[in-house]
């Protein structure tokens, strides 16, 4: 038993030291360059939401309201949640779901957290990414927390200092819809930003790199980032070391053009694994015709995790209409077949 006991506690410290040390990390430059909602571009929706519960909160005193982000990846989810958490001045603590694998871990986490942000005069913000990681069972332990500031234990409650909780997640359909994610008040679906917002985002990215561009240029590149800002500043930094590779200091359409071509991007701004996966559908056939195919042998045709399928692959071809859900899998659209019928080329 004292062996179990010392093999348990050794675990436990392991995986605390894990979460800490990544928490710490996220921290260490909280209130150095605080976030504003105005400095974002885009999420005009949701920054209008935000500001309401923002004013509403400094006027009642009430902790702002647990919110749930969901949607494709690299849409800013993170940064929006840390302007809320700036902009209240709450003490910031981001963490990946993967992170908390036992109950325990959890519970100590949560208690240490409101623990230290209480130390430091703020509520604490928790934000948890990629919460679909998160098992069913773990999901469950953030139930009471959540609406009752306690967790409860054969020992009896610890009671909590009111926090908020922000969970950010590619896959929605993880989550419990009926026990979880109804205990979220706020939740916002951060959509594909539009081609004027990914074109300031890109401009933004050339200016902080000193380049000199154009707006062709700059429309040039947001028409290939999916509506998506983290391609969008990917790209940029990919024709930033095109540009320095030549030696010049203004980003030309020569250089652009290149780009997409060694990164294989079309005009589309598809991907060789968006086109991969699409080529898997079209070879899905029996007796002559398509036939669905589902999320895992899809994945195990292009050795990819599945998840990375369903929550970065699939959301971009399902919106575009070049794949389209069926109870037995995905199959391939007529604009699907059209898209790989003809040539596209970088420009």
């Amino acid at each position: 038993m004292a062996r179990q006991r010392d093999a348990y506690e050794k675990r436990m410290s392991r995986d605390l030291d894990a979460v800490s040390s990544q928490a710490r990390d996220k921290n260490a430059d909280r209130g150095v360059n605080p976030l504003k909602l105005s400095s974002l571009i885009g999420l005009r929706n949701e920054k209008a939401k935000a500001e309401i519960a923002i004013a509403a909160c400094r006027n009642s005193g009430k902790i702002f309201p647990h919110t749930l982000l969901y949607g494709i990846g690299g849409t800013g989810k993170t940064a929006f949640a840390r302007a809320i958490g700036d902009e209240l001045k709450y003490y910031w603590v981001e963490v990946e779901g993967v992170v908390f694998q036992r109950r325990e871990t959890l519970v100590e986490c949560l208690r240490d957290y409101t623990a230290a942000a209480a130390k430091q005069g703020h509520p604490l913000l928790l934000f948890i990414d990629e919460i679909h990681r998160l098992p069913a069972k773990i999901q469950e332990v953030l139930y009471i927390p959540m609406t009752e500031w306690k967790i409860t234990s054969p020992e009896g409650d610890i009671l909590l200092r009111p926090f908020t909780l922000f969970a950010a997640t590619t896959r929605f359909d993880m989550l419990d819809a009926n026990s979880f994610i109804t205990r979220f008040p706020n939740q916002w679906e951060i959509d594909r930003y539009e081609l004027g917002e990914i074109t300031e985002i890109v401009a933004a990215a050339f200016r902080k790199m000193q380049l000199g561009f154009n707006f062709d240029v700059t429309t040039a590149v947001a028409k290939r980032c999916l509506g998506i800002p983290r391609i969008a500043m990917n790209l940029a930094e990919k024709i930033q070391m095109t540009v320095l590779a030549l030696g010049g200091t203004e980003v030309t359409l020569a250089e652009v053009g290149k780009t997409f071509q060694l990164e294989e991007i079309d005009e589309m701004g598809l991907f060789p694994v968006h086109r991969g996966y699409l080529k898997i559908l079209a070879e899905s056939m029996v007796n002559g015709a398509h036939v669905p195919i589902g999320a895992a042998p899809i994945a195990a045709k292009m050795g990819q995790p599945e998840d990375v399928i369903k929550g970065a692959v699939e959301p971009i071809l399902l919106q575009l209409s070049l794949v389209s859900p069926t109870p037995r899998g995905r199959i391939l659209t007529e604009r699907g077949r059209d898209y790989l019928t003809r040539t596209t080329r970088p420009i």
